[in-house]
């Protein structure tokens, strides 16, 4: 090879480890995913919108760092709706971490859990239940193996020894990959612009969902129509999801944690579907086998689930947002804040009912009726609400 080759070939290569240099440097700089320790600028990289696709990857590390006594657990419910900086959560459970996550069942709540309690004592876990996430799926959510890979220990308790694998795995897709690059350009773009998604003690911040459906109003209805017949027609519970749910309890006995369990609040148009949809025993079946769970492990259980005040918001379908909720599942901060409040005992809102073997049936037929008086009104005045067919 002669000189001038050599040459073009060196300086190439040096071009290149400067490049590669510079993008691993910015990208560390940015920490799109949080899994470095890296201080948060605002105007550059504060605002965390790679949350939106990264949830998984982002909390198995930002929960290690936040080190909290308490954790929340659920899906985008939760992690939309509840806020783990609200400082009615009691002085002795702080810092809360908000530890739910988009899409995951009971299943990732009890592995998160573990992956907690695998590193310090939690003082208080908090859980919210919702319906759909243990019903029988033809095609369940399945957590992929990085999810699994990323926690302290596996599931049958014992040290996960691949987890250091892992996130060598991770810092490399962070630093060095097209995908890193991209988040962190999207990070400080989003930053500067100041209205990117952003994480909070866990807390989902300016979700780009929640965005869209403020543009939207009330014209989610159709699509959360469609989507709903097919999640609850035909439906049975799944008994894994049970399983999780009695693992998550058992859990936090042994480590001696307080427990503090929750059926997540839906819109009445949402409940309605159920029902239409022949869903409705299952609906109560659910209920059943959480309070047998709940009176079993000794742990308070509350339901948020009736046609009350809250649920029977009207949907506003020319546009608009509604208060307490922003679509037929998911329910707004300001609801979240009023959840928190009668889940600690801080103040009786009159809102919910805290379920046991022996007032079940009896806050089963209350619900019933309330479900028919709100048929009632329904069909009286077809402009107030929306009704499902």
């Amino acid at each position: 090879m002669d000189t001038t080759a050599r040459n073009f070939l060196r300086r190439w290569l040096i071009t290149c480890v400067i490049l590669c240099a510079l993008v691993a440097g910015f990208n560390v700089a940015v920490n799109p995913y949080m899994i470095l320790n890296v201080p948060r600028i605002k105007g550059f990289n504060a605002r965390k919108p790679a949350i939106e696709t990264h949830a998984h990857l982002m909390k198995a590390y930002d929960v290690s760092r936040a080190a909290p006594n308490a954790v929340l657990l659920g899906t985008s419910t939760v992690g939309l709706g509840l806020d783990a900086l609200d400082p009615i959560w009691p002085a002795e459970y702080r810092p809360v971490y908000n530890l739910s996550i988009r899409g995951g069942g009971p299943y990732t709540s009890y592995r998160y859990l573990q992956h907690v309690v695998s590193q310090r004592h939690l003082g208080l876990v908090v859980m919210g239940l919702d319906f759909q996430f243990f019903l029988n799926f033809p095609d369940p959510l399945v957590v992929g193996p990085e999810f699994e890979l990323r926690l302290g220990v596996t599931p049958d308790g014992a040290i996960n020894t691949a987890q250091k694998w892992q996130y060598v795995r991770d810092l490399l897709r962070e630093t060095l990959s097209l995908d890193g690059l991209g988040d962190s350009v999207t990070t400080v773009l989003g930053n500067l612009s100041g209205e990117s998604t952003d994480v909070a003690a866990g807390n989902w911040v300016n979700s780009e969902y929640f965005r869209f459906a403020a543009r939207e109003g009330g014209r989610w209805v159709a699509f959360w129509d469609r989507r709903m017949k097919e999640l609850y027609r035909g439906k049975q519970l799944n008994p894994a999801a049970l399983d999780s749910v009695r693992a998550i309890l058992e859990l936090c006995r042994s480590q001696g944690s307080k427990v503090i369990l929750f059926m997540s609040p839906m819109h009445a148009h949402e409940l309605e579907a159920i029902r239409v949809t022949g869903s409705w025993p299952t609906f109560e079946a659910w209920k059943r086998a959480l309070v047998s769970l709940a009176a079993e492990a000794r742990v308070p259980l509350w339901d948020f689930t009736g046609y009350d005040t809250y649920s029977t918001e009207r949907i506003p379908m020319d546009g608009g947002t509604m208060h307490w909720f922003r679509d037929s599942s998911h329910y707004t901060p300001a609801l979240g804040s009023r959840i928190a409040r009668q889940l600690v005992g801080a103040e009786d809102l009159g809102f919910g009912a805290l379920l046991t073997p022996q007032n079940l049936d009896k806050q089963l037929a209350a619900i019933r009726e309330q479900q028919r008086q709100y048929r009632i009104a329904t069909l009286a005045d077809h402009g107030s609400v929306y009704a499902l067919h």
